[in-house]
């Protein structure tokens, strides 16, 4: 496959699928394994003594390891892929192989070794995976030296708290890793995110107040002056949810195959809330007809559906608020709210001023009738 550079230049996705087709089903290196395998033997050493005090120090041994140089190795990686991709956007290079210059460690210098044979996109991935499986890896040792203990707790008189209090910081440390892996996820997520700018300001510069022949024609209020620059590059005959579609597709549907279950999940739903935050906004800057009200609920249920497709969680939840902007848009007059508002099938995600902030929004609607509704 082409380096990142190459994906970048041509726009054909901001990460490849080499991760999965390297690894098949495995989303994470092999370091992960052989860490925690080396450190469950330690372990099991340490409490076979039948000593508390010696099973308490090889487990707060443990402890240090993977919150100290294991943690560090894996964020410091994410950080540095991040730090020089922003340094270097815009050149033929997402990242460049001279941040392992500053490695000094030699568990660092084997791991950067393997990683070489990688893209540099790709390492941020697997360090990402890295983190958010270490998580529950350390849930299972945890689980296992509690057994072990039990084992042995006979034998440990007052000191059996001493033990317990150790074997709970491992449980505090996987909420250390969860904590870096949300935090990497964060960074991704800010990498790709500039790259939906083109699609939502075509939408800026779509109108709504449209009549039944403008809606009828598909073309919605494509045509208009704002359409320009950026968006114009981007193609603004394009409408914007098919914009937004194609760089969900290529931007974000390799990434199902190249981060674990846990971190996609993550990612997937800190996009939609900045996607969907950002159109929200544009949204309820606009001026709408009766058949404007048709287009933005056809639009947005254009997006919805296939981000169903794309991801399985909480979708629906997450468009409820702009699906009944929507429908809220498409009444017929502004008293009609009152036959929906306060009913027991619908579970508004609006509030009364945001509602009537919605109706102010139709340009045939009085603002004294919408005023003086009783919600």
């Amino acid at each position: 496959g082409g380096g990142a550079g190459d994906i970048t230049k041509h726009g054909e996705g901001f990460f490849s699928l080499l991760l999965h087709q390297r690894f098949g089903v495995a989303h994470t290196s092999t370091v992960v394994d052989d860490v925690f395998f080396i450190l469950k033997k330690s372990s099991e050493r340490g409490f076979s003594t039948a000593s508390p005090h010696t099973a308490a120090a090889v487990v707060n041994y443990v402890t240090a390891v993977l919150s100290g140089p294991y943690k560090d190795h894996h964020v410091q990686r994410i950080k540095a892929y991040y730090n020089n991709y922003k340094r270097e956007a815009g050149t033929s290079s997402l990242f460049s192989s001279k941040i392992f210059s500053n490695s000094s460690s030699a568990a660092a210098a084997a791991a950067a070794e393997q990683e070489q044979k990688l893209d540099h996109d790709q390492r941020f991935l697997l360090a990402l995976n890295n983190l958010q499986a270490s998580t529950h890896h350390m849930g299972t040792l945890r689980q296992h030296l509690e057994g072990e203990f039990e084992s042995v707790a006979h034998t440990a008189g007052n000191s059996k708290e001493l033990v317990q209090h150790c074997l709970a910081e491992i449980g505090e440390t996987a909420a250390s890793f969860t904590k870096a892996a949300h935090s990497g996820v964060q960074r991704l997520l800010a990498l790709l995110t500039p790259r939906f700018r083109p699609a939502l300001e075509v939408l800026d510069g779509t109108r709504f107040e449209l009549n039944e022949a403008a809606f009828n024609s598909g073309f919605g209020g494509l045509h208009h002056p704002a359409n320009s620059g950026a968006a114009a590059s981007a193609g603004s005959h394009i409408p914007w949810p098919d914009l937004v579609i194609r760089e969900l597709s290529t931007q974000v549907s390799p990434l199902r195959a190249c981060l674990t279950e846990e971190n996609l999940a993550s990612f997937l739903s800190l996009l939609l809330d900045q996607l969907l935050g950002h159109i929200r906004r544009m949204v309820m800057k606009k001026s709408y007809t009766f058949w404007g009200g048709m287009q933005i609920d056809k639009d947005i249920r254009q997006i919805s559906s296939f981000c169903n497709q794309l991801c399985a969680h909480n979708v629906r939840e997450k468009f409820a608020p702009l699906l009944q902007i929507a429908s809220v848009l498409q009444l017929d007059k502004a008293s009609e709210i009152l036959d929906y508002w306060g009913g027991d099938n619908q579970i508004w995600k609006l509030t009364e001023k945001e509602l009537k902030q919605v109706l102010e929004l139709r340009k045939d609607f009085k603002t004294r009738d919408i005023q003086s509704l009783k919600l």
